[in-house]
């Protein structure tokens, strides 16, 4: 079973995209964000 990474914005808590890739994940919050494995 893959994982799930929320990307989430620090400030806000609000969700903005949910990937399979630890990579794309690490890609796309470049620092402004938070990764949460569910």
């Amino acid at each position: 079973m893959d994982s799930i990474y929320l990307i989430v914005n620090k400030q806000t808590g609000e969700i903005k995209e949910r990937v399979i890739s630890l990579k794309k994940a690490f890609e796309l919050a470049k620092g402004n964000l938070i990764i949460w494995e569910v």
